[in-house]
């Protein structure tokens, strides 16, 4: 969480998927949500945040960039604690558990 550092998503396929990796980023990119949407993305892990912040992306930027039947293909990552969890998954995302 460097002020000075560059973070850098990655897409990439296995096992026939597309996946998409935040790398520490506070919004997903606006053609990584583009393929999302067209189907050519198969799932996005997402680094994310219940508050607004410079280093994850806010769960309310999550709930405006990705429609609700989109949903369940983001996974949110890098959480603090279970009350995010919860917060995250009752609007339709996902989440990885450790």
């Amino acid at each position: 969480h460097a002020e000075d550092m560059e973070c850098y998503g990655y897409t990439f396929a296995f096992g026939g998927k597309r996946l998409y990796y935040s790398g520490d980023s506070s919004n997903i990119p606006n053609e990584v949500l583009t393929q999302l949407l067209d189907g050519n993305i198969d799932v996005v892990f997402q680094d994310t945040s219940l508050t607004e912040n410079e280093h994850h992306c806010p769960l309310t930027v999550l709930e405006a960039s990705v429609p609700s039947i989109y949903r369940h293909k983001v996974i949110a990552m890098h959480l603090p604690d279970h009350e995010s969890i919860d917060a995250i998954q009752a609007k339709g995302f996902r989440v990885v558990h450790p």
